[in-house]
């Protein structure tokens, strides 16, 4: 599994001069391959298309990549973005639902690595970049008790590292595999037996999961989580149900046909019971099974429209 790296471009929105921005190139790249001795499988995201990144005001990376004495800085930085399991941080369709701010600015970068569990990576050019974490200003759309969107404004706080001394402080993070490093949908499908033992999953999920978006994979991770603990500690004799962490719902009679999925012997049911995640309305509906003390999982995706 990749360790994402997400650049923040902000870093590299200064006026700092040529001669400057490129010493903190070549002081970013010693931080990208510091990371890599730590993780193989180390990918980096950025905000633009790489060949159309600007590391300052007028200073395209091409003209930075053209110096014959960066040729080998280029050719590793474009090893690691070929790695990423997606060209470019937060895209169009995820931008209506979530935002991030830095300092009132929007920070594509910083908030992407906040949704995929990743680690922004910055030029060392600002001093506000001289930490090894970042505060961001979070608003994200979400649902109430109701059903109801509503706008969600919050700060958290995300993995930064523009310097060694910083990415020291992530090192066991970085180093770390197993079920934090699950960092795609089809990752996921692909782990199930490992880490969800309690869940049984319909063959239709995988293609819910394969083409799950990259800012639901972590709260889907997580949800799948609470579900495996929760099913795992049922007292089938004496609960009805699990105790769960999170809301868990019902569909009421008018949407209860939207929710009938053939389940693993065949037969069609109503998988009404579901979990809730965010940003957005998303949606894990299942049921469960008490003589097993397992939970089936049909569906995995945005809220179900008739």
């Amino acid at each position: 599994m990749s360790v994402l790296l997400c650049l923040n471009e902000l870093s590299c929105a200064s006026e700092a001069d040529h001669r400057r921005v490129d010493a903190d190139m070549a002081s970013f790249v010693d931080l990208l391959r510091l990371c890599k001795q730590w993780r193989e499988n180390v990918a980096l995201v950025t905000a633009v298309q790489l060949k159309e990144l600007e590391l300052a005001p007028g200073y395209p990376i091409s003209v930075w990549a053209a110096d014959g004495r960066n040729r080998d800085r280029w050719r590793f930085i474009r090893g690691l973005q070929n790695r990423a399991p997606f060209r470019t941080v937060i895209s169009g369709d995820v931008v209506d639902q979530v935002e991030y701010q830095v300092d009132g600015t929007r920070a594509h970068g910083v908030g992407t690595a906040h949704l995929v569990d990743g680690l922004a990576v910055s030029l060392p050019v600002e001093h506000r970049w001289g930490h090894a974490w970042l505060g961001a200003d979070r608003s994200l759309l979400t649902e109430d008790t109701d059903g109801e969107l509503t706008l969600r404004k919050d700060q958290v706080h995300v993995r930064h590292a523009s310097t060694p001394e910083h990415l020291r402080e992530h090192e066991e993070w970085a180093k770390s595999s197993g079920y934090n490093a699950v960092r795609t949908g089809a990752a996921l499908w692909e782990s199930r037996f490992d880490f969800f033992p309690h869940l049984r999953f319909l063959p239709r999920v995988a293609r819910d999961l394969q083409g799950l978006r990259y800012d639901w994979v972590v709260p889907v991770r997580e949800r799948l989580l609470e579900m495996e603990s929760a099913v795992a500690k049922w007292d089938i004799t004496n609960s009805p149900t699990p105790s769960w962490r999170s809301k868990e719902s019902g569909e009421g009679e008018t949407r209860r046909r939207l929710c009938r999925f053939t389940d693993l012997d065949g037969i069609e049911r109503e998988f009404v019971e579901h979990l809730r995640f965010t940003p957005g309305p998303g949606r894990l509906h299942f049921r469960l099974v008490r003589e097993e003390r397992a939970a089936v999982i049909a569906y995995i995706g945005t809220k179900i429209l008739g």
